[in-house]
């Protein structure tokens, strides 16, 4: 059986390789993770995609929290340093609604969309 913390393939995307689990099990994405392979060089530019995705979340009858979760975490910026950065936890169908309302020249990715009954797309490929 393979091991549900991992993609199933042997190659991931991109976008499989970034996903995280949290202690329950769930997949979950980083904005900032997300940003980079959708090219974006300054975070403070990807949040107005994340902005919009909150609204179509909104709109589509789907709880904004139950997909995006803004957090704040430290990351090191040098030998010792230390600094708090701004970042998004996101949904599979977070994610997807990201990408879809990211600016139009960072689509070097593409989401695919599935028929599964419950699924909303399968992967975003670059």
């Amino acid at each position: 059986m393979s091991d549900p913390k991992q993609p199933t393939t042997q190659h991931p995307s991109p976008f499989e390789a970034i996903r995280r689990m949290d202690e329950e099990g769930h997949e979950y994405w980083s904005a900032r993770d997300l940003s980079k392979i959708l090219g974006y060089t300054r975070f403070d530019k990807f949040l107005n995609a994340i902005e919009k995705a909150e609204e179509a979340c909104k709109n589509s009858g789907q709880a904004i929290s139950d997909h995006m979760s803004h957090v704040r975490h430290m990351i090191s910026t040098g030998k010792s340093a230390k600094r708090e950065v701004e970042d998004v936890l996101l949904s599979r169908y977070g994610a997807y609604l990201v990408v879809q309302n990211a600016e139009k020249e960072y689509s070097t990715v593409t989401a695919r969309r599935t028929e599964t009954p419950g699924a909303t797309f399968t992967a975003i490929a670059v």
